[in-house]
């Protein structure tokens, strides 16, 4: 979030747990747009000593479980708080950043205009997401989307795969999730380019009856792609669904797709009928695909780093324009 970067970035003092310093979660280790190291000094810990200052230098490394270390830090800081108290009022300022944060995203989430933006969509989902709920989440927009907005829901119950991005991949790992966590509904959410990659996932989840929610995030293209060769070559090709010479929308209907595997299915359009269609999908046994008709402009990310899709939706743009 914007407001995670802008505290890293005036950080002196990062204390790094379980993290391998990534690049998406570096902005792609780019000096200074996350942060700085010097003057930011790094404390990591790792339970694997190879992670230990791999990617960036650190000033202190500590080779153990997080659970652990960071129990043993806890004593130690109680100890020395004792005799120095620090000085109060940081989770105030922390409120009122979230506050503010929050806020932002408040056009979007309340938005009535069609098609739906996918960010009304993710609000809707975390007020009706069963205690038990499990989201399994494409490597895509919506992984962002997510956390921006609500975070992880609780312990053991979202799963995301990151790294080179494999999409299409919650639509197919939801079959192992539904497998082992019967008990449970499976949230796989995932947008429409990626879904199609997986789709023959669907005939399992029917074949065994998983108790799987499949949400799509429906922008009638491969809308990452479609963004990154505009700015990068000035036009797209191939990645929106649709005739090249009529530009006319060939994007496949999937609810009617999920009915031909004999599952249920509901297509939505209209912004007021999202809370209904994903109160009706978690009532279901089995699998159940939710066919959300998206605007493609409403998965622009928020941060402050450069590569999100605001930076290649505006900033660049104009750079390339003045040269």
């Amino acid at each position: 979030t914007e407001l995670a970067n802008n505290y890293a970035k005036k950080a002196d003092l990062i204390l790094a747990v379980g993290t391998r310093f990534e690049e998406e979660e570096t902005a792609i280790w780019l000096d200074g747009e996350i942060f700085s190291v010097p003057p930011t000094k790094i404390i990591q810990i790792d339970i694997n000593p190879i992670e230990i200052g791999k990617n960036y230098p650190v000033e202190l490394g500590l080779i153990g479980d997080a659970k652990l270390s960071l129990a043993s830090i806890n004593k130690e800081i109680r100890d020395i708080l004792k005799e120095k108290p620090v000085k109060r009022g940081t989770k105030e300022e922390l409120k009122s950043k979230k506050e503010e944060w929050f806020n932002k995203l408040k056009p979007f989430i309340n938005s009535d205009k069609k098609p739906i933006n996918p960010r009304r969509l993710l609000y809707a989902l975390n007020r009706y997401l069963p205690e038990n709920g499990i989201i399994v989440l494409d490597p895509s927009w919506a992984r962002i989307g997510i956390l921006q907005q609500f975070g992880s829901p609780g312990l053991d119950r979202c799963y995301i795969a990151g790294g080179v991005l494999p999409i299409g991949w919650s639509t197919a790992s939801s079959l192992g999730v539904g497998v082992g966590r019967r008990d449970s509904r499976v949230i796989s959410i995932i947008g429409d380019g990626g879904f199609l990659m997986t789709i023959q996932s669907l005939l399992t989840a029917k074949e065994y009856e998983l108790p799987i929610t499949y949400i799509i995030i429906n922008n009638k293209s491969y809308n990452a792609l479609d963004v990154l060769q505009k700015v990068y070559f000035g036009k797209s090709i191939g990645s929106k669904f649709e005739n090249p010479l009529s530009s006319e929308d060939v994007s496949p209907n999937y609810s009617e797709i999920a009915k031909a595997f004999h599952i249920p299915s509901r297509r939505v359009e209209e912004p007021n009928e999202i809370e209904e269609a994903i109160q009706e999908s978690l009532t279901q046994e089995g699998p159940f695909v939710l066919d959300l008709v998206s605007d493609p402009e409403g998965s622009k990310l928020i941060r402050s780093a450069p590569v999100t899709w605001s930076y290649f939706w505006s900033d660049l743009r104009k750079k390339r324009k003045q040269q």
